[in-house]
């Protein structure tokens, strides 16, 4: 098995006996990113000094990100990792757990994390997939346009624990969390 590592940084794997020590390749895989003005934020101690925030917002896009190659690992950040695996790419990993020295300083991880992507599934009740959503909202949104389209009004959606079922009459849509 071949690991390439496309993050930024030295990545130092504990492993039973040796470490697997893996240098950066020359492009690291990142998502988009759009950066907007937010308000700043005030210390109450008497200090009026503003602390600037920025708000970020990923993208869909992954850069760097090599095709699929047989027997080849690739390593990234955690919101790469989701996002590629999001897309179906099961060969990229995160780091796992941090390992520290005395000092408190990152030394290694232990072994890979492969993130669980969620899906959120909008449909009628016993019916086919009306659409397929990253996020609740997502899915939500789906069930309205379908709605309104049908009926010219958006729904009501009621949440219980990870399921959704829509207020109103018939056809009765549903919203259920995949994971995979």
């Amino acid at each position: 098995m071949i690991f390439k590592n496309l993050t930024p940084h030295l990545i130092t794997i504990r492993c039973d006996g040796a470490d697997l020590v893996l240098y950066p390749e020359a492009e690291p895989a990142r998502l988009e990113e759009v950066e907007s003005a937010s308000p700043a934020l005030h210390r109450y101690d008497g200090d009026e000094t503003p602390i600037g925030v920025r708000q970020i917002e990923y993208g869909d896009e992954i850069t760097g990100l090599p095709a699929r190659e047989r027997d080849t690992v690739l390593i990234t950040s955690l919101l790469v990792a989701q996002r590629a695996r999001a897309l179906g790419r099961g060969d990229v990993y995160c780091p796992g757990a941090l390992v520290r020295d005395e000092g408190g300083r990152p030394i290694g991880c232990v072994g890979l994390r492969a993130p669980v992507v969620r899906h959120w599934v909008a449909c009628m009740i016993d019916g086919p997939p009306i659409g397929v959503a990253p996020t609740r909202e997502a899915a939500e949104a789906c069930v309205n346009r379908a709605f309104e389209a049908s009926y010219g009004t958006a729904v009501d959606i009621v949440w219980y624990d990870r399921e959704a079922r829509v207020r109103g009459d018939d056809p009765e849509y549903r919203i259920y969390e995949v994971r995979g």
